[in-house]
């Protein structure tokens, strides 16, 4: 991509799919690419259920979680990558865990957790050009968005990129329980009544089971430079 293109005409960019389906991968290679920072914004509900669990505050209890998100905080590292803060602690590497996994879900379904973290979305993309991932970016935080993209691949291949990820044992009932969770998320996702996982009428397709990184990144950059023209 020529870098001539000036990045007001394109960003912010939206990324959503469902979980494990390459947004992080492709969201990191367009960062390096178009030089502007890249938000994972599911780390910082990922950081909500981190506290959640720290403060054994249940997500049934909706006030108590809505009043840790004051503490969640965006930062951003020389490479452009957006960092999840709690106070002054970067907790990004954190936010990975089998159990945040497991119940991340239930405290990102909370309506006014999500209203908050959408405001703190909208004020960095902004702030500066930049590129959003999760599952409500191109239809809730940025409607407007000049570029969207829906990321999908089956469960069972998303299962073995997380397992991956978690750098667990590669056996077949770890494998088998990483797929139960994804699909029980899934579900969570796609059925919430507040900002559910569904793909924006507008955004651009792409099947990472089928691509490959540097295909999708290709397909990527190339319908950035078809709408920056």
């Amino acid at each position: 991509m020529s870098k001539r293109i000036s990045a007001s005409n394109f960003s912010p960019i939206a990324i959503d799919g469902p979980a494990a389906s390459g947004k992080t991968t492709l969201g990191r290679s367009l960062s390096q690419i178009l030089e502007i920072p890249f938000l994972d914004t599911g780390l910082m509900y990922r950081a909500i259920t981190l506290l959640a669990i720290r403060e054994k505050i249940p997500p049934t209890e909706t006030n108590a979680c809505t009043n840790l998100t004051k503490t969640i905080g965006i930062g951003i590292t020389n490479d452009k990558w957006a960092r999840i803060t709690i106070g002054n602690d970067d907790v990004t590497k954190l936010l990975h865990s089998p159990e945040i996994e497991t119940l991340v879900s239930q405290y990102s379904s909370i309506e006014n957790v999500r209203k908050y973290m959408v405001d703190l979305q909208r004020e960095f993309s902004d702030t500066t050009p930049a590129i959003l991932a999760g599952r409500d970016i191109g239809t809730v935080v940025l409607p407007d968005a000049p570029i969207k993209f829906f990321l999908d691949a089956s469960e069972k291949i998303r299962a073995t990129r997380r397992e991956t990820q978690n750098s667990l044992n590669t056996d077949i009932s770890s494998s088998k329980n990483i797929q139960a969770t994804i699909n029980e998320r899934d579900n969570v996702d796609r059925s919430r009544t507040i900002s559910p996982l569904r793909r924006a009428t507008d955004a651009l397709i792409l099947e990472t089971g089928i691509h490959t990184i540097e295909e999708m990144v290709t397909l990527a950059t190339q319908h950035i430079d078809n709408h920056s023209v």
